[in-house]
């Protein structure tokens, strides 16, 4: 391939998922990030005492508030442009779950969620498929109000047709937070650990 102008750009192009860390420790790093500041804003409801029900009111009544404005209102992006509306409904929406998928994961297995890293591969492909969709969003927009949808026609279907598998790809992973095979993987991953190898070979 030495003859080919692109072979050099795809030896160098390898740095970009090793450069600043592998990409697992990357997953693991974004989705530690977000379940610790998540952390943070959680009321700790095993420290609150049924005795003093004003008190657990006080500290429970923001935190079920939040819950209850997050589903009637998600978040919406602002700027992004009216062809795009129905997929900037979508970004909020899947925003909501991702935050009730992490907290469900902190809740379930507390501080030892920072071991799970098959969960925490599924949140990182969530929260990296919500930017990718802001993103496109907030370009698309850009083009749309600078040139108008009229000459932005082909922009706007590549767009929507990647917004569209995006949205299908973080429904994909935030299903399999709830149904998966992580069972068959950990028995396998012991197994393999036991054994110092395979037990057939490849």
């Amino acid at each position: 391939m030495r003859t080919e102008p692109f072979e050099q750009v795809l030896r160098d192009i390898r740095i970009f998922p090793i450069f600043e860390g592998a990409n697992d420790v990357m997953r693991a790093f974004v989705a530690l990030n977000g379940i610790e500041e998540l952390s943070e804003a959680l009321p700790d409801v095993r420290s609150l005492s049924i005795s003093d029900p004003a008190k657990a009111i006080g500290v429970l009544a923001p935190y079920v508030t939040g819950r209850i404005n997050r589903a009637i209102r998600p978040g919406r992006l602002v700027g992004a442009h009216a062809a795009l509306a129905r997929h900037n409904s979508a970004v909020g929406e899947q925003a909501v779950r991702l935050r009730d998928a992490a907290e469900a994961a902190l809740r379930k297995h507390g501080k030892k969620v920072q071991e799970k890293q098959l969960i925490q591969k599924r949140l990182s492909a969530v929260a990296s498929g919500i930017y990718a969709q802001v993103a496109v969003i907030g370009r698309a927009s850009g083009t749309f109000a600078s040139d108008g949808l009229q000459v932005s026609g082909a922009e706007k279907t590549v767009a929507i047709n990647f917004l569209k598998r995006s949205q299908r790809e973080v429904a994909r992973q935030l299903r399999s937070l709830e149904v998966n095979d992580d069972g068959y993987t950990r028995q396998i991953g012991a197994s393999v650990r036991q054994a110092g190898g395979y037990r057939f070979d490849l």
